[in-house]
């Protein structure tokens, strides 16, 4: 029975990986990310070139809110 729950949860695993690449492969998608990730990115960005001004918990904040930007929409699509 445990073998069975396992092979479903493999069979469901590969069927999201598929449907993650299809994701990353149709041109809706990248024009979709590029005009809602993008800027959140470059707005995250220019606030780091100012990272000397920053309170240590706030710079903090942004890069760990710039990596994960970049993972969901970027890096993750990379790893399929």
């Amino acid at each position: 029975m445990e073998e069975t729950e396992q092979q479903k949860q493999a069979a469901e695993d590969k069927r999201k990986i598929t449907l993650l690449k299809e994701l990353s492969a149709m041109e809706a998608f990248h024009i979709w990310r590029d005009w809602v990730a993008q800027p959140v990115l470059e707005s995250l960005e220019a606030d780091l070139n100012n990272a000397d001004q920053l309170e240590e918990s706030v710079l903090r904040a942004k890069l760990k809110h710039v990596q994960f930007v970049r993972e969901l929409f970027y890096d993750m699509f990379k790893k399929l």
